[in-house]
């Protein structure tokens, strides 16, 4: 996911993943993770959103968010 730059800071960014998360518990998923650069400051709004660091290496995080409660 990306927003130029010049349409950032206008919450598309958050109603994107918002969308995809919505979504993607309406299909019964139970979690979702992605990979981000660590130099990139999104890493920062992930964990904003619920996002917990998985694994690291040199470069990237890889994150993940649970979507239905595990009981």
């Amino acid at each position: 996911m990306a927003v130029v730059k010049e349409y950032r800071a206008k919450g598309i960014g958050k109603q994107l993943l918002k969308t995809l998360i919505d979504n993607l518990k309406n299909d019964r998923f139970k979690r979702i993770s992605l990979s981000v650069d660590k130099a990139n400051f999104a890493h920062i709004f992930y964990k904003n959103y619920g996002f917990v660091n998985y694994l690291e290496t040199q470069k990237s995080i890889i994150m993940t968010k649970e979507l239905i409660e595990i009981k």
